[in-house]
């Protein structure tokens, strides 16, 4: 009973090798138990009383096949024969893997939902933030024209009222004396000169000389080097000039 002659086929996908039976352990022992595969010895791993666990050194190939001879002391057992194949994908840890991949994903897309709705939250916070901004500045511009209007509307009938009732003018010799002196009350050019001919003759020349470019850069840098002739000086000689 312990081992089965049934010659049935029996699959193997590595060199491991197992056998099932039953009170296998019954008065023997791991090395009593020998297995070859087409007389050849493979090594016993284990003995249980349901199973038996053995090594096989074979340089074998897919779909090989090999007789199996189990032999336990003087007895001889013919449980089939062995066919090495492929190893068969687990279905249950593929079933794991996927099941795995397809949780990892879901957290992925629910995170990446996640971020792209907290995304699009801050930007349209920053858009209506944007839109205030441009909203205030554009209350702001135009509360700005609307009194720069009142004021200058202000301005416009005060200068009316003005034109009405008179407004004061200067004559142009006063306005220009004004102009060209601004810190003078008097000045000999606003009095009557007495020009004769000789003077006439000298001011026609000295007018001539005022054309020349060489004449007036030396005047220019005569009056510059000179440490005692102040900016208010120099401004009363242009206006002269």
């Amino acid at each position: 009973e312990s081992f089965t002659n049934n010659k049935s086929k029996m699959t193997s996908e590595d060199e491991y090798v197992s056998l099932e039976g039953n009170n296998l352990d019954s008065g023997c022992k791991v090395y009593d138990v020998v297995l070859t595969l087409d007389g050849i010895s493979c090594i016993t791993e284990a003995l249980s009383d349901k199973s038996a666990f053995f090594i096989c050194d074979i340089d074998w190939k897919i779909g090989d096949s090999y007789v199996a001879k189990v032999t336990v002391g003087n007895l001889v057992f013919l449980p089939g024969y062995i066919i090495f194949t492929e190893a068969e994908l687990d279905t249950t840890m593929f079933y794991y893997i996927a099941a795995g991949a397809a949780c990892l994903a879901i957290v992925i897309i629910i995170i990446s939902v996640v971020c792209y709705r907290r995304k699009s939250q801050r930007m349209r916070k920053s858009v209506r933030r944007i839109e205030r901004q441009i909203n205030d500045m554009e209350s702001s511009v135009t509360d700005d024209c609307r009194r720069a209007f009142a004021e200058l509307q202000t301005d416009v009938m005060e200068m009316n009222d003005l034109g009405v009732s008179g407004i004061p003018m200067l004559d142009h010799k006063t306005y220009m004396f004004k102009v060209l002196f601004p810190n003078l009350t008097d000045h000999p050019v606003l009095t009557g000169i007495d020009v004769n001919a000789e003077r006439q003759r000298g001011l026609q020349q000295f007018f001539q000389l005022l054309q020349k470019k060489e004449f007036m850069m030396v005047i220019i840098r005569t009056l510059e080097s000179a440490s005692r002739f102040t900016i208010q000086d120099r401004s009363t000689l242009a206006s002269l000039m």
